[in-house]
């Protein structure tokens, strides 16, 4: 098995509440098991970020799935690249949404607008997932 990551950043079309989200992490989590898929989703202030990792032939497809689902828009891949072990090994897919007092005081953090910066150095795949692995330590 070839073990590959898709990290990516988006805007939801309009405010999405805990309830709305706990269906969409439900549907993801059902999925994601069935496919041994395995990653993190992040959602603050209309903004996603996440991590989907497993074999390429299955994420590839499903990114673009995703993509193209109208939740949301302005969707940029900030990493799409092999993995050696998986980060979220544990998780068909772990939700946290973030207040902003929180996301403000991440060790590390990046505004959308950095992190889409990034996304042109692919370089940049260990500093996303650093930023990913932060916001579950400090919560």
């Amino acid at each position: 098995m070839a073990l590959h990551h898709i990290i990516y950043q988006s805007t939801a079309i309009r405010p999405m509440y805990d309830a709305e989200l706990q269906g969409l992490l439900t549907q993801a989590q059902s999925f994601n098991g069935a496919h041994d898929i395995t990653g993190v989703l992040l959602y603050h202030n209309n903004q996603f970020v996440q991590v989907l990792e497993g074999e390429e032939a299955v994420i590839a497809p499903l990114y673009e799935r995703i993509r193209a689902d109208l939740r949301h828009t302005s969707v940029v891949k900030l990493a799409d690249s092999a993995l050696t072990t998986r980060n979220f090994g544990e998780w068909s897919m772990a939700f946290r949404p973030v207040d902003d007092q929180a996301f403000r005081t991440l060790t590390g953090f990046a505004h959308p607008e950095d992190l889409a910066q990034a996304a042109t150095d692919a370089s940049n795949a260990p500093l996303l997932n650093q930023i990913v692995h932060l916001t579950f330590q400090n919560g």
